[in-house]
């Protein structure tokens, strides 16, 4: 110790003796003060490597959540976060919406240890996570961060650490505090409001302290950031759907197939980049009624052709490997849908309650007592659901009124074909005189010329066919709503041990957690099938939305 003071001493003397360059001739020096300061900090005295962090680093962070500021620090991976996008909209057992979460060296939010004031919180899911957003951020006074694994003490959930948010004690007065921010982008705009007051009493043997908090999040878009606007438009990056521009056909299961020439003859060769017509082959209509598939170089013009728009944004073109067997490993061009009113971040609200109180009994026991309760409501968005994948309709076919071009004539022969589409009206000199449009009157499931004549070239024409919807014109935009509650509340008496500096805590704590997700813009199955079976796919049609169920005691339920 002696010598570490004579080296303060020396390095004093030292500093002050440059100084003293500086005065003037015959100054005489008349007395040196050394001063030193050791605090007493957890940092230097755990076995443990342990980080404080103290409440002015958290208010100083540009986002407005606890976890934005402590996922800057190298210890901790980022993890469950309230910026949830549109791939984060189901909750499991294990996922929770909306929430946020830490974690420490990137072992995952259940293996990271959240206590507050060294005591555990209730978790959010079956995961055991905890929502660090429950915590109010108003009343933080630091974090301690144990870096290092600490399972032996605190058990699994451990491995990769403990942050502990220790709560400010003896708070005396009132305090309101506002702030709020926004992106570079304009969107995304927080605001946080919080009001706390407390008070001592006896002589500051006690004090309670309430707080109140109000978040809000609004939404940012994908569409407000030019990398996600360049992601679309580049050819080598993947759509959220692959060349779903229009309404598809499937061909039946019964392998009811149309005729390759056929196809090749309206589309071209090859009809598309991974094979010819087959029982799983689709097919999507243009805006004039004309027919593009899922491949091939020529389907571009044709689809351009036909009324649709390559606007590097809804759609653009995407590169693809021809897989067709004469062209296999040869690069062309194909069509990517992209969804544009994503979410960046989705929206939030959340509500913060807390309430506490400690009284000394004597000089050595203290009672305690805290109370929580906190809530945010989380929506998401998800792109239009679409009648596909186990979803299709089955459409029936009657080639007499449905057909506008003659179905008694032979649609293999790909000569007739082309000669029919030679232009957009050769194929009148083909016409069906029995054919009934859509819109008028007797209409059955008329279908535009080219697919009639993929349709009239199967083994069977009047075989059913399969109908799809994809989002870019299917129905609204999916969404969900999820609230998450959780409340905790703790009562126990601390106090000192008879023998060197031990303490002794012992408390009780109950609280429960609730995730709540109420879906919007999802499908019926069977009204859909209903609607598009009806004449005329339900155009002008009335039903009834809720079938009766006219089953049979004991039959089995009807498939959803």
């Amino acid at each position: 110790m002696g010598a570490s003071l004579c080296a303060a001493l020396s390095l004093g003397l030292s500093g002050h003796a440059q100084a003293q360059d500086a005065t003037p001739p015959g100054a005489m020096l008349e007395e040196i003060t050394v001063t030193g300061s050791r605090i007493m900090r957890r940092d230097y005295e755990a076995n443990s490597p342990l980080i404080s962090v103290e409440s002015e680093l958290l208010e100083s962070r540009t986002g407005l959540n606890i976890e934005s500021y402590l996922n800057q620090l190298p210890n901790y991976n980022p993890a469950a976060s309230p910026v949830t996008t549109q791939q984060d909209v189901q909750i499991t057992p294990v996922n929770s919406v909306g929430i946020s979460s830490i974690s420490l060296r990137g072992f995952g939010p259940n293996r990271n240890l959240v206590l507050v004031d060294g005591q555990r919180m209730v978790p959010i899911n079956a995961l055991m996570v905890t929502d660090v957003s429950s915590i109010p951020s108003a009343l933080i006074e630091r974090v301690e961060i144990i870096s290092g694994g600490a399972s032996a003490v605190y058990g699994a959930d451990a491995i990769g650490g403990v942050t502990n948010f220790i709560l400010k004690k003896n708070f005396e007065g009132v305090e309101l505090d506002t702030q709020a921010s926004s992106t570079e982008a304009g969107d995304g705009e927080e605001y946080r409001t919080y009001a706390l007051m407390g008070t001592n009493f006896d002589g500051g043997r006690g004090n309670v302290t309430f707080g109140v908090e109000y978040y809000k999040r609004e939404a940012a878009y994908e569409k407000n950031r030019d990398f996600y606007k360049r992601a679309w438009a580049d050819p080598t990056v993947g759509g959220d759907f692959f060349v779903f521009g229009y309404n598809g056909y499937n061909t039946a299961f019964s392998f009811n197939n149309p005729s390759a020439a056929t196809a090749e003859a309206i589309m071209g060769n090859p009809v598309r980049a991974f094979g010819s017509p087959g029982s799983f082959e689709g097919y999507r209509f243009n805006n004039d009624g004309s027919l593009f598939v899922t491949g091939s170089g020529n389907n571009i013009g044709k689809y351009l052709a036909g009324g649709g728009v390559i606007d590097n944004y809804n759609y653009a073109v995407q590169h693809a490997y021809d897989g067709t067997i004469e062209q296999r490993g040869q690069l062309i061009d194909t069509l990517k849908w992209n969804y544009t009113e994503a979410y960046a971040s989705s929206p939030q609200e959340r509500y913060s309650l807390f309430a506490s109180g400690r009284y000394d009994l004597t000089d050595n026991i203290e009672f305690y007592a805290r109370g929580t309760w906190a809530e945010s409501k989380t929506r998401t968005r998800l792109f239009p659901a679409n009648a596909s994948f186990g979803w299709e309709a089955s459409i029936p076919y009657n080639p007499v009124t449905d057909s506008p071009v003659d179905p008694t004539l032979d649609w293999t022969d790909p000569n007739r074909v082309r000669a029919a589409l030679a232009d957009e009206t050769a194929w009148q000199a083909y016409a069906n005189p029995n054919f009934i449009g859509t819109g008028q009157p007797g209409a059955q499931h008329p279908v535009p010329v080219e697919f009639a004549i993929l349709l009239n070239s199967r083994p069977n024409p009047a075989g059913d066919w399969i109908l799809e919807t994809y989002p870019s014109n299917s129905f609204d935009a999916r969404s969900t709503l999820n609230t998450n509650t959780v409340w905790q509340v703790d009562a126990g008496v601390r106090f000192d041990l008879p023998f060197g500096d031990w303490t002794g805590d012992v408390y009780l704590a109950h609280g429960e957690s609730s995730t709540y997700n109420v879906a919007y813009g999802n499908n019926s199955l069977t009204r859909w099938r209903l609607l598009v079976s009806q004449p005329d796919y339900g155009r002008n049609a009335t039903l009834e939305a809720n079938q009766p169920n006219t089953s049979p005691p004991g039959s089995p339920p009807a498939s959803p």
